[in-house]
């Protein structure tokens, strides 16, 4: 199996499993249930396999804008420059001025409801479970996922950032590190 992405992604990967949590706008102790995940409707065929694209520094400042996270951005975009990745961009202001070219990376999707990363040279740098909700959604864990496959047979990923999750400082940095995973609204091409 071929997937490519830089080591950041693993952080990324990770960071929605938090968001996962309580990006419903909910935190420190105010917690909602799971999705409504379906255990006897499997995957549909569309969702499984392995999705690979190239996601670049201004792909994500924009969808981060679209969300109403652009503040987050300096600090979303870490591991997507030419400095360490462990720090933020240098000018707030122009968060991708550093950026390093887009490399390719990969989410395999399985029957069984797992979602693994690899970084561009094949290896995997993330893990986590996701449920079924309906047709065209899936969940982690308090965390809902619409996704459509179009007629390339690529994936888009959709999600919404709620009101209530944008005026909590939390709840806005784990949805900032959702999009950062997923790049919201950007095809993904179906490789396996």
């Amino acid at each position: 199996m071929v997937g490519r992405q830089t080591t950041w992604l693993l952080g990324s990967f990770l960071a929605l499993a938090v968001v996962t949590t309580s990006c419903n706008g909910l935190s420190n102790g105010d917690q909602e249930s799971s999705p409504p995940f379906l255990p006897s409707v499997s995957p549909g065929p569309d969702i499984v396999g392995e999705w690979m694209r190239a996601p670049s520094c201004e792909e994500l400042v924009r969808a981060l804008t679209r969300a109403g996270l652009e503040n987050l951005a300096a600090t979303s975009v870490q591991g997507l420059l030419t400095t360490p990745s462990d720090q933020p961009a240098k000018d707030p202001e122009h968060p991708c001025a550093d950026a390093a070219k887009p490399v390719e990376t990969s989410h395999l999707f399985t029957d069984d409801g797992t979602i693994s990363t690899y970084d561009e040279f094949g290896r995997q740098v993330g893990f986590d479970y996701f449920g079924v909700v309906d047709r065209n959604t899936i969940g982690f864990v308090g965390f809902y996922v619409n996704y459509t496959i179009d007629q390339r047979d690529n994936v888009i990923f959709r999600l919404r950032v709620s009101e209530r999750c944008k005026s909590r400082p939390a709840c806005r940095k784990r949805a900032a590190y959702a999009i950062r995973f997923l790049y919201p609204g950007k095809p993904w091409e179906q490789v396996s």
